[in-house]
């Protein structure tokens, strides 16, 4: 589950242009899906982690009508929404020296993964009773029966 919506809070893969090769940006995606990220890693954790915690809050309350499916393909329309951002970007910055070029990148990396973040945790929240505990993004509303031994 985590997976496909982290890969829809990538811009890319809501797009035909998936990789860039409509607009003559071939290898955009492994691009900046990796190489601009690996670039950034470690120091991103910290700020997408504060980025998603101080929206939390609002993102709750925005989308608690929203089912996985609606959660989904509202996460969609909002990766879209950055897409041109993305490849005027790459156009403009080229993707020559990769530790001058990813920080310029950093800011819509955040955004995206920490947008991804707050769909994924909404998401556990529907779908397994999961909830924000106020210090860390996990917890559950529920647990199951304790099942006895049988006493064969």
């Amino acid at each position: 589950m985590g997976h496909y919506i982290a890969d829809l809070a990538q811009p890319l893969h809501t797009s035909e242009n998936y990789d860039g090769q409509l607009t003559k940006q071939k290898g955009l995606h492994v691009w900046f899906e990796k190489t601009a990220l690996d670039e950034l890693y470690p120091n991103l954790q910290k700020e997408i982690y504060k980025r998603a915690l101080n929206k939390w809050d609002k993102f709750t309350t925005d989308k608690a009508s929203l089912s996985i499916f609606d959660l989904s393909i509202d996460l969609s329309k909002n990766s879209h929404a950055s897409l041109d951002r993305l490849l005027k970007d790459d156009k403009r910055y080229k993707r020559k020296d990769i530790s001058k070029v990813a920080p310029l990148f950093k800011e819509l990396i955040i955004q995206r993964l920490s947008t991804g973040v707050l769909y994924l945790a909404q998401s556990w929240s529907l779908q397994l009773g999961w909830e924000y505990n106020g210090s860390r993004f996990y917890g559950f509303k529920t647990r199951p029966d304790y099942i006895f031994p049988s006493k064969q």
